[in-house]
């Protein structure tokens, strides 16, 4: 945390900043330096060969500069000058001719070899190019080849460039080995310099979150383009210094250049990073703020244009528009093109085109008509209205064809809306009276019991009428709560490994003396290996339970009841099949239901969410169920995914 602190601390400093940029320029400069001298040294073999060769090569480039001065001076006869720069340096100079005689010596005495002496053959001075009649040999011809000899004096004894670059040639010399190390430290150093600057970046000791900088304000592709002209001037004065410098003078232009770049590119990108962490960059443009203000506008323009066309049919529109645009055209092609190419098959070539064009206009123009209609008949609630689309094609025909079946979507929408709202006054009419049947009985009962003079056996018969309709009152209102639960999700469902044979053999069990009492023959079929899914055993056998009790309520009687229980391609399928003792003339859709019987005419005890019920559980244990009904035949199949074991 202190770290954090500290770090927070070092990149909000101005002056952490300040040093940073310093740093980055320094590093720069000897890095790129550096590299220079790191290329020269290696092919010039400075480190394979030996210290007086470095020198020597050093001294070589100097005396190489000199020696073309020296010409100068040769060829328009101011050797004078030449015995005085040698005066001034530690060399001296030797000319001789073809014939090797000395012509020019800038000493009478005798110059003795040296460690450091350099040969320059021709340098240019060839008499017949120079027409130099001075030069002659004893018969009077032009002598054609020249040798300067410049020897240096390596004791030194005049503080000159021969001196100073005898120094560089040992300093390099001596850390030939350390120029690549401080090489590459100096460009890792101006690397961290410019990641510590980046982050730093809208940073600011003494103030919370990101501090806009002094550039800010400035339009950001506006601030760009300042960047580039620098930029491109620096990369110019660069290029141009390249031609005033010798091997270490140009490294050291080169690296002051791209120093000077780096930190002005630094800079910038400092302004970058700022922005991008305030956000909104693009939106901080000139060119985005005139796009923005001209999409406004042509925004508005076009809203005029809507309203101005809106009171005008998109036929007539239509034909308007097109006839503009082939007035603008032709006026174009009149104006802008040259009347060497404007012929007068070019014109009739056009009209033809105007006139193949324009039938296909007005029919497309006809059909979005016929579409517009449509969307229009379907606003106002038309819902019946049909577009033909019979003569459309691609998308129009697509966009009709869409149109046709929201009218369709629709209706069916408005169709399950009012069937929802006849089921809802149906479940109060049924609630109420199936609420309303056994509550008359109990308080009719309760006023007899209150009355004088009973018999035992009244007693007895009345308590047990209220003890049945109090039976059957909890029975209704235990099942409203269950199917509530069942539809709205809220039971508890814990769903583990059942073997839905068992359940269903116990569940028959229960019901088996139930069914003799109405000769209904139970018949059960099961594989032999065990089918196991996974539900929650206790819902399960109410469901089971469910659908053997409305068996028990509407199966005629004298029948036979089937109990299937199958396994195919990875689902179980348990199948209740029985003949009804009333006609089915409702749907199986309908018999799902809540209040919804078999018996119409609602004489039997029953109250019509035993089927709901049931297939709300099932749901609720990942399974499906579904009825169907063939004549009296009344089938209810449940399936479940099988849980291998």
């Amino acid at each position: 945390m202190n770290k954090e602190k500290k770090k927070r601390r070092l990149t909000g400093s101005l002056a952490a900043k300040i040093i940073a940029f310093l740093l980055l320029g320094i590093c720069t400069f000897t890095g790129i330096l550096g590299v220079g001298l790191s290329i020269d040294m290696v092919e010039e073999a400075l480190y394979i060969g030996t210290k007086e060769d470095v020198i020597e090569e050093v001294l070589e480039g100097v005396a190489w500069q000199d020696a073309h001065r020296m010409r100068n001076h040769f060829v328009t006869d101011r050797t004078h000058l030449i015995t005085e720069f040698c005066g001034e340096h530690n060399i001296e100079v030797i000319i001789r001719d073809g014939e090797d005689a000395v012509v020019f010596s800038s000493t009478d005495e005798k110059v003795t070899d040296t460690k450091y002496c350099y040969f320059f053959y021709d340098l240019y001075m060839n008499p017949e190019l120079m027409q130099l009649e001075t030069h002659l040999d004893e018969e009077g011809n032009l002598v054609s080849d020249y040798v300067m000899t410049v020897y240096v004096d390596d004791s030194f004894p005049v503080k000159d460039t021969y001196a100073m670059y005898y120094d560089l040639g040992t300093f390099i010399y001596e850390w030939r080995y350390t120029v690549p190390v401080l090489t590459v430290l100096s460009l890792l150093v101006a690397l961290l310099c410019v990641i510590f600057i980046l982050c730093g970046a809208g940073h600011r000791n003494g103030k919370e979150g990101i501090v806009p900088g002094v550039f800010t304000r400035v339009w950001f592709d506006i601030y760009t383009g300042v960047f580039v002209c620098g930029f491109g001037l620096g990369c110019a004065l660069m290029v141009e210094g390249t031609y005033a410098f010798g091997s270490i003078g140009l490294y050291a232009w080169m690296g002051l250049m791209v120093s000077a770049l780096t930190v002005w590119s630094t800079l910038y990108l400092q302004e970058l990073a700022l922005r991008l962490k305030m956000g909104g960059l693009l939106k901080h443009t000139l060119v985005y703020v005139v796009c923005r203000w001209c999409f406004r506008a042509g925004k508005k323009f076009g809203r005029f244009l809507i309203m101005l066309i809106k009171g005008i049919p998109l036929v007539i529109t239509t034909v308007i528009i097109f006839a503009g645009v082939c007035i603008v055209e032709l006026f174009g092609m009149l104006v802008f093109v040259d009347s060497y190419f404007l012929c007068e098959e070019l014109l009739a070539l056009w009209f033809v085109e105007k006139l193949v064009l324009f039938p296909v206009v007005l029919y497309v123009a006809l059909l979005c008509k016929k579409l517009q209609q449509g969307s229009e008949a379907l606003a106002e609630g038309n819902l019946s209205y049909h577009v033909d689309t019979s003569k459309m094609f691609l998308a129009l025909k697509e966009h009709g064809d869409n149109l046709n079946r929201i009218s369709h979507g629709m209706t069916n929408a408005v169709e399950e809306r009012m069937k929802s709202e006849r089921l809802k006054t149906e479940l109060i009419t049924n609630v109420s009276h199936d609420l309303k049947t056994p509550l008359t009985s109990i308080i009719n009962y309760s006023d007899l019991l209150g009355t004088e003079n009973l018999s035992k056996e009244q007693v007895a018969e009345y308590a047990e009428v209220l003890h049945r309709q109090s039976k059957r009152l909890k029975k209704l209102l235990e099942d409203l709560v269950e199917a509530s639960k069942a539809t709205t999700g809220n039971l508890e469902v814990h769903l583990e490994a059942c073997q839905v044979g068992v359940l269903l053999t116990q569940a028959a069990g229960e019901y088996e003396e139930k069914f003799n009492e109405k000769q209904l023959t139970l018949l059960t079929t099961q594989p032999e290996e065990p089918v196991y899914v996974m539900a929650d055993g206790r819902h399960l056998w109410r469901v089971f339970d469910n659908l053997l009790n409305n068996i028990y309520k509407y199966a005629q009687e004298n029948s036979r009841v089937y109990l299937t229980l199958e396994k195919r391609e990875g689902t179980a399928c348990v199948i209740f099949r029985n003949m009804s003792k009333y006609a089915l003339n409702i749907s199986a859709e309908e018999l799902e239901e809540r209040f919804v019987r078999g018996d119409k005419s609602r004489h039997m005890e029953g109250n019509g969410l035993g089927l709901s019920i049931a297939k709300s559980l099932v749901e609720l244990q990942n399974g499906k169920m579904q009825i169907v009904t063939d004549g009296d035949l009344f089938k209810v199949i449940l399936e479940f995914k099988v849980e291998e074991t």
